[in-house]
This record gives structure tokens, C-alpha cells and sequence, in this order.
């Protein structure tokens, strides 16, 4: 009887938060915005966060979009408004 490896039996390898930033030189925090963002898949198992090692490969070969939110742009300083500050007195 042949035994079937773990992919084929549906096990795929998972990988902690911690582990997958070693593997990709990324920090843990990092990982874990990009699992919360979509752009890394994950399994939940209670409070750990789990991703597979399949997804690892996925990112070193098409690498990740970027954290940053392109819909708020930066304001400089000759466009911000200036707020008020003159005192008004109550007479």
C-alpha cells in the first residue's frame, strides 16, 4: 500500500506569522497587515494564524502589492487649511 504525501491527502505544510517573516524577510507585523488586508491567505485555528507553505512559494516568486492605501493622499503644507486660532473675547 503506497502512502500519499501530505498535499495529496488535502495536509498542506502551515507556517506560523513568525516563521513566514524569517522566510521572507519581513517583519511579523508586516505579515500579519497583509493577512489582514487579503493579500496573504491564512487559516485561523483558534488565536494562531497559520499560512500555508504553498502561499509562502506564491509570494517569493509574484512578491506582494503594497500596505499603503493610494486613496489617501499625502497633504502638503501649502494645501492644508489653516486653522483658526484668534481668540475671540466675550464682552
Amino acid at each position: 500500500m503506497e502512502m500519499k504525501r501530505d498535499e495529496e491527502a488535502g495536509f498542506a505544510e502551515l507556517i506560523s506569522i513568525n516563521e513566514a517573516g524569517r522566510r521572507l524577510s519581513l517583519s511579523p507585523w508586516t505579515i500579519r497587515a497583509h493577512v489582514r488586508k487579503g493579500s496573504i491567505k491564512s487559516i485561523h485555528c483558534g488565536r494562531r494564524v497559520l499560512i500555508p507553505a504553498s502561499e509562502l512559494s506564491r509570494i517569493q516568486r509574484g512578491g506582494l502589492p503594497s500596505l499603503r492605501d493610494d486613496s489617501k493622499k499625502a497633504v502638503s503644507s501649502k494645501e492644508a487649511p489653516i486653522p483658526n486660532t484668534e481668540m475671540t473675547s466675550a464682552v
